[in-house]
């Protein structure tokens, strides 16, 4: 069998896993029953030095009625004492299967910015190949052909003589147009990558109060800060980034582990 151990007692001074409980060293034996259901095993606990006390913590046990504890143990204050004292903070890793999600950076991070306007142009008249050449990382996820009427302007020039001009005068430059009809095919792309902001005249903030007060625990003339965060909605300019919008149009062991 391999057994991995693990200590779940803390010592309140150093705060590091501790074979001792209220200055008492303990060790343990494995018990084994190979056969059955898990856990088919188990690290009991006991005393090093029969006769060292062994108090444990005041809230290992209940009270009956009329019962009552006359003081708190050596391991009950360090675990008082951990808990209240400030900028008390623990982290812990994030398991494969869980999504992490992190907000209110320290570090600005900065977003880069392009023209829409002329990419909605390029997208109207480029295929997908095309598109994704003119913006390397662009990803396109569905593409729509959009047949229609493109009327196109046709500017020419001539000379000519009028009427009224005199005799003997050079023809006159003239600058004229006609328009033709043509059907040309236009793309309706669907963008998995494309971030647009909206703008809005409310929205929601967070006030963050800071407040330097006596310790509710501490000895006197202790000071703790404590912060509080309320959240409000307000008027003011508020920018909503939408990403990968779903349609955009251009131009619009059995062993028991103790």
């Amino acid at each position: 069998m391999h057994y991995d151990v693990i200590m779940r007692n803390f010592d309140p001074v150093t705060f590091e896993p501790s074979r001792y409980v209220n200055g008492t060293l303990y060790s343990y034996e494995i018990v084994e029953a190979c056969t059955g259901p898990n856990p088919l095993a188990d690290a009991i606990e006991f005393l090093v030095d029969p006769l060292a006390p062994s108090p444990t913590a005041v809230s290992e046990f209940g009270l009956s009625y009329g019962d009552y504890y006359l003081g708190l143990t050596r391991d009950d204050v360090g675990g008082l004492r951990y808990m209240l004292r400030t900028n008390n903070m623990n982290w812990e890793g994030v398991s494969s299967d869980s999504v992490l999600m992190a907000t209110n950076f320290y570090v600005f991070q900065l977003m880069g910015t392009s023209n829409l306007a002329q990419f909605a142009a390029q997208a109207l008249t480029n295929d997908a190949a095309a598109l994704a050449a003119l913006y390397p990382g662009l990803i396109i996820t569905d593409t729509k052909l959009i047949f229609t009427n493109v009327v196109t302007t046709n500017v020419f020039a001539y000379f000519t003589n009028y009427p009224w001009s005199p005799a003997g005068s050079p023809a006159s430059l003239v600058i004229a147009s006609n328009l033709t009809t043509n059907v040309a095919t236009w793309y309706r792309h669907t963008f998995a990558n494309v971030v647009t902001n909206t703008a809005f005249t409310n929205g929601i903030m967070r006030l963050q109060t800071t407040r330097v007060e006596p310790c509710t625990w501490g000895p006197p003339g202790l000071l703790c800060t404590n912060v509080t965060l309320q959240t409000v909605a307000t008027n003011q300019l508020t920018a909503i980034s939408t990403s990968s919008p779903p349609t955009r149009r251009a131009g619009s062991g059995s062993c028991a582990r103790n």
